[in-house]
C-alpha cells in the first residue's frame, strides 16, 4: 500500500522502492528484513498522514482513493463494492 500513497502524494519522486523512500525520509533500513520492512512502511505512512492531514490509515487510503484490502490466513482480497 506504500507505493499507491507514495505514488499519489509524491508523484515526482524517481520512483517509489522502499529503499529509496527510506533514503529520502531519513528512516533506517536493512533492506529485504522484515521488521525494518514494516517499520519503513509504517513511517512512510505516518509522513503520508501529517502530509494529507489524516489521523488513519483508512482516513487516508479514503482521501486518496485506495482500496483497503482484507487480510485472511493465505492471502488477501479486496473489498466487494
Amino acid at each position: 500500500m506504500y507505493v499507491q500513497i507514495s505514488r499519489n502524494i509524491w508523484p515526482s519522486m524517481p520512483n517509489h522502492k522502499l529503499d529509496t523512500l527510506a533514503h529520502l525520509f531519513d528512516i533506517p533500513l536493512r533492506h529485504h528484513n522484515a521488521l525494518d520492512d514494516t517499520m519503513a512502511c509504517a513511517k512512510i505512512a505516518l509522513k503520508a498522514s501529517q502530509v494529507t492531514d489524516t489521523n488513519d490509515i483508512i482516513n487516508l487510503a479514503t482521501k486518496l482513493k485506495i482500496r483497503v484490502r482484507k487480510l485472511f490466513p493465505g492471502g488477501y482480497q479486496a473489498p466487494k463494492k
